[in-house]
């Protein structure tokens, strides 16, 4: 469901005292109207490359890093015009919940310190992972510096400071929209390249590629490190989007 709202426009005409009693009963009734407008579960994010519906669920095997991970959008909340999801992981490795904010700048990622949805000054200045939507096209390019989107970091080293949560800065551009083959099957998906500093001890330098297929999210992600065996994910079953 991707409606934000409903506007309800009443009119109201003019009403003689003995027909009191009729409009009071046409106001209860829209209060309950409004009432069940305002229950109404809230939407998905809209983002094309990054969908959050309540209940989405991406499964990946990890190759370089044993093991499967199972994403899940376990809750969603509206916060203005952006929609707020929580995403968490399991995973035979720690991998900790996110929140992802969908809204006309892009998806902010930040930690999920707790389970309370994040203040709007605190959601402004998480790190964009996408910039929206219609600027993920050929040619395009953001930065992203925050704490390491999901798992990768746990398998390369300590932190260089006292943070619980890794951090990270990326330079990302996107290139074309191109044919991929994975577990769940063949997607067209637009391949954005990253090079990555993990602000680990010692610190370390990534190569990525993320493919990221329309209405389904990332479906691949590969990361080489010099030195390293290379690891990547690869998207085997998805759900809960609508499809």
């Amino acid at each position: 469901m991707d409606v934000r709202g409903v506007a309800v426009s009443v009119r109201v005409r003019p009403c003689p005292a003995k027909g009191r009693k009729g409009l009071k009963g046409r106001t209860a009734l829209l209060a309950l109207l409004l009432a069940g407008c305002a229950g109404e579960p809230q939407p998905g994010g809209t983002h094309r490359f990054f969908p959050l519906r309540p209940g989405a669920e991406w499964v990946y095997a990890a190759a370089g890093i044993n093991g499967t991970e199972t994403r899940r959008v376990v809750r969603t909340a509206g916060k203005g015009e952006r929609v707020l999801a929580r995403l968490e992981t399991e995973a035979p490795y720690d991998v900790r919940p996110m929140w992802a904010a969908s809204g006309p700048d892009g998806i902010r990622l930040l930690p999920a310190i707790s389970r309370r949805v994040p203040a709007d000054i605190v959601i402004d200045d998480a790190p964009l992972l996408l910039p929206p939507d219609s600027a993920v096209t050929a040619g395009g390019s953001w930065s992203y510096h925050g704490v390491v989107p999901f798992a990768l970091a746990e398998s390369l080293g300590e932190p260089e400071t006292d943070s619980p949560a890794p951090m990270m800065s990326a330079e990302c551009r996107a290139g074309r929209l191109e044919e991929i083959t994975v577990p769940a099957g063949r997607f067209r998906a637009i391949k954005v390249t990253a090079r990555c500093r993990y602000a680990l001890q010692p610190p370390i330098e990534a190569d990525e590629v993320y493919w990221y297929a329309p209405e389904v999210g990332l479906v691949k992600h590969t990361a080489a490190v010099a030195g390293r065996p290379s690891v990547s994910w690869e998207l085997v079953r998805v759900a809960g989007l609508g499809k």
